[in-house]
């Protein structure tokens, strides 16, 4: 439940942040870093408890910190490296592999499918990732 109130309130803060037009430079920065936050514990927490892959979370992990790092110092360099849709994909895609793989905990079709969706999670953490490292070189050869 207590996943289901944080993937909806994050969409929904997005959502009214874009409509209500209060999108900021700071909150462009902070909520990505606050879904990593949340979706990392999650995983983890998987791994022991649900004897999810090590390695599957580890690739997520390395791509969030490395990405986290690559926004980081432009915005040190005051240039703002807003999410890009396929970042969204990739949270779109963690949210649901980690809703299957809660409800899975105790159905054993539904952490099936959460498993499915946590290997296109990694696809889409790996193309996402890479898209990123893309818009950065782009930018500091500007």
């Amino acid at each position: 439940m207590l996943f289901l109130v944080g993937a909806l309130s994050d969409y929904m803060d997005g959502y009214l942040a874009r409509k209500k037009q209060l999108v900021s430079n700071i909150g462009k920065l902070l909520d990505p870093l606050a879904d990593k936050i949340f979706v990392i514990s999650l995983f983890v927490a998987m791994i022991k408890i649900m004897s999810i892959s090590y390695w599957l979370v580890l690739i997520i992990i390395f791509r969030e910190f490395a990405v986290t790092g690559l926004r980081a110092q432009l915005a040190a360099k005051n240039f703002i490296l807003p999410a890009l849709i396929q970042g969204k994909i990739k949270t779109f895609s963690q949210f649901v592999a980690l809703g299957f793989l809660i409800v899975g905990s105790q159905n054993k079709f539904f952490f099936d499918i959460g498993m499915i969706f946590l290997y296109i999670t990694v696809i889409t953490t790996l193309t996402s990732g890479i898209e990123y490292y893309i818009k950065y070189w782009k930018a500091i050869s500007d």
